[in-house]
């Protein structure tokens, strides 16, 4: 994903690249655009996988959210703000049309204000709470957000670049790297039980 991010704002700076990508016909640009909105729909419902959904108190906020989020936004678009300031219009007459932006505020408010419900079923689940370790190594293998172990021995050989806000933290990168030799190591000694019982 970080590779792919890189890669647009590259074409988007270089001439050559950002005319190779105007040559795209709409319809691909178009579809390209809602599986992008899908799969963010889709990662912002597999947020809510650690979150009880038994309890009353969570349905409620995230449908007041879900409900809100969508009436603000149309109430704001259909008679716009109107304070006379012609800034102060402009700018909250943009965000209050954000549906996603009024959902999630609505939501972090609710989340935060309202009682009833322990930090475990709110969603916040620790480290300590991870019942398998293989199970937590194998999926910093599939992190599609973790960057190829050559990319990571790279950023720490040269550790100043790591304070660039588009690249991990020096610390970061080194728990990926210790999590992935682990789950190497985990499984070259799996295969090579296997091969012993052959």
């Amino acid at each position: 994903m970080q590779m792919a991010g890189v890669f647009l704002i590259l074409a988007g700076v270089i001439s050559k690249f950002a005319a190779f990508l105007s040559m795209i016909p709409e319809p691909i640009i178009g579809g390209l655009l809602a599986m992008g909105v899908c799969l963010i729909n889709g990662v912002s419902l597999s947020n809510l996988q650690t979150v009880d959904m038994k309890l009353s108190r969570n349905l409620t906020i995230i449908g007041v959210s879900i409900i809100m989020g969508l009436t603000v936004a149309t109430h704001f678009e259909k008679t716009p703000l109107n304070t006379g300031n012609q800034i102060v219009d402009d700018v909250f007459g943009t965000l209050l049309t954000i549906r996603m932006l009024i959902g999630g505020v609505i939501a972090f408010v609710l989340d935060n204000i309202t009682g009833g419900a322990t930090r475990r079923q709110r969603g916040f689940v620790s480290e300590i709470d991870e019942d398998d370790d293989v199970e937590e190594q194998a999926t910093v293998e599939m992190n599609g957000y973790a960057l190829p172990s050559k990319l990571n021995q790279f950023f720490l050989r040269y550790s100043w670049l790591t304070y660039l806000p588009v690249i991990p933290s020096e610390r970061e990168i080194r728990e990926i790297e210790e999590k992935l030799c682990n789950f190497k190591f985990i499984k070259n000694s799996e295969s090579i039980e296997s091969v012993k019982k052959v």
